[in-house]
């Protein structure tokens, strides 16, 4: 199923969708986790100091490759662009949740999920809120992932990845030209040489959702069908906002 154009429907109807795809993630997510985690819809995260969770890896860490300034693991996700850092307000009404993984030993934050809304963009202070929430939480070790199914702003010009990637390494972040839509995976790393891995899929309306690596812990991921989850909460789109972003 292609990636609809959303900014056909109002702004509230679209929230109704964001509704049917935090169940369908809900389901989707846990359907992939193994034991020991889980994954709730959230409204805020009722953790974010020193319950962070560093899992440690039993096995030796994989062979290193140069990818161009950062660090590759030869066992990272397959995805189109990859990148690691050397160490270095919503509209009133609109309650969005995000998904949250978690460990049930002390119900400790693994990852966040987070699918953009227009409210994320309609002002400096939501923007800055939104891509300062994905920042911290990367900083204090939670791995993230931010699906944006809405093309550039004046407030996101390069696209909401590209504020998040400014924000964290102070580097310009290129936007293709024939995809305007970016989904990304953070890696929280937080080792002596790097800070945060970042996988990315650009994307256009009338292309299908990416599969993306969720990271439980370094280099310890799981592969989420987006498009899967996308489809399942498409089934309970209205039929007149079907009618919309189904015209010609």
């Amino acid at each position: 199923m292609p990636i609809h154009d959303w900014t056909r429907v109002e702004t509230w109807d679209y929230h109704n969708f964001h509704t049917c795809w935090v169940v369908a993630a809900y389901r989707g997510i846990n359907a992939r986790l193994p034991k020991g985690y889980y994954a709730m819809a959230e409204q805020s995260l009722r953790t974010m100091g020193p319950d962070v969770v560093t899992l440690q890896m039993n096995e030796p860490a994989p062979t290193a490759v140069d990818v161009g300034g950062g660090t590759a693991t030869l066992t990272k996700p397959s995805v189109r662009s990859f990148t690691a850092t050397d160490s270095v307000s919503r509209k009133p009404g609109f309650n969005q949740k995000r998904i949250v993984v978690r460990h049930k030993s002390g119900n400790r934050i693994i990852a966040i999920l987070e699918l953009v809304s227009p409210g994320n963009k309609d002002s400096k202070q939501a923007l800055r809120d939104f891509v300062g929430k994905i920042g911290r939480s990367i900083q204090m070790g939670i791995h993230a992932v931010v699906l944006d199914p809405f093309p550039p702003t004046r407030r996101d010009p390069r696209g909401i990845h590209a504020t998040i990637w400014e924000r964290l390494t102070g580097r310009e972040y290129t936007l293709p030209a024939d995809r305007n839509l970016t989904f990304a995976a953070y890696e929280a790393v937080l080792s002596e040489d790097i800070d945060f891995r970042c996988y990315v899929e650009h994307g256009k309306v009338g292309a299908e959702w990416p599969t993306l690596p969720l990271f439980l812990a370094p280099d310890d991921p799981v592969a989420i069908d987006f498009e899967a989850i996308y489809q399942d909460a498409y089934r309970d789109v209205l039929p007149q906002h079907r009618e919309l972003l189904e015209a010609a």
